[in-house]
């Protein structure tokens, strides 16, 4: 009786152990497999941004270039506007002067004339 209630429970055990040991595996197939959609997940992730990263950082040179040529621009285009206005200035000035000479010259014609007229 011993013998038979010994090999029953030897049986329990072993079917006990069989059943734990599937759950194990089965928990541990299931981790790995968890794992291994984790690795993957990342890896995508990384190739994304990745490719995000390469993207904006050539978008970001070109707006750097753009950049750059827009202030050598405005550097041209304020020198021009200022040359423009200091020549402006030089025709202004020339033009003062010619008035400024012609007024001279009436003036002096007309004291000649005022002189003769009293003098006449």
């Amino acid at each position: 009786k011993k013998a038979k209630s010994g090999e029953a429970a030897m049986k329990r055990a072993e079917a006990q152990y069989r059943t734990e040991r599937s759950r194990i595996e089965e928990d541990v197939s299931h981790a790995v497999g968890e794992a291994d959609d984790l690795e993957a997940a990342v890896i995508n992730m990384k190739g994304t941004f990745s490719y995000e990263l390469g993207e904006r950082e050539a978008h970001n040179r070109l707006l750097q270039t753009q950049v750059e040529e827009l202030k050598a621009r405005h550097l041209r285009e304020k020198a021009e506007a200022q040359q423009a206005v200091l020549s402006g200035l030089d025709v202004l000035m020339v033009h003062k002067q010619q008035i400024q000479d012609a007024v001279e010259m009436v003036e002096k014609a007309t004291m000649k004339n005022l002189i003769a007229v009293r003098e006449g």
